[in-house]
């Protein structure tokens, strides 16, 4: 990203310094940024894309990723549950971080 947005300000240079309302090659001046402007909005689309992409595979897997399992006949008191969830939490971190070689 660093080389782009330093061509675009290597394009917009000549304007802050010697180009004035009656220089000749004002067309070709303004031209030039507009292509190195167009080519940081195409990076930054391609970048954009990119990190949806990721953001949303990364969100699919954590909200297909239950909890913890409550099963459907029983009646748990809030700290029951809390205890229930408390446990199975710690036991999926544990196994998590064992797969991901953290232990």
């Amino acid at each position: 990203m660093g080389p782009i947005i330093s061509r675009v300000d290597e394009a917009i240079k000549p304007g802050k310094s010697i180009m004035s309302w009656t220089s000749m090659n004002l067309d070709s001046y303004t031209k030039n940024i507009y292509v190195e402007l167009n080519n940081l909005e195409k990076v930054m689309r391609r970048v954009r894309d990119m990190h949806d992409v990721q953001l949303e595979s990364v969100l699919a897997s954590i909200s297909a990723s239950p909890l913890v399992e409550i099963p459907s006949d029983d009646v748990y008191a809030v700290d029951e549950f809390l205890d229930m969830f408390e446990r199975e939490t710690k036991s999926k971190c544990t196994k998590r971080g064992k797969a991901d070689g953290a232990y």
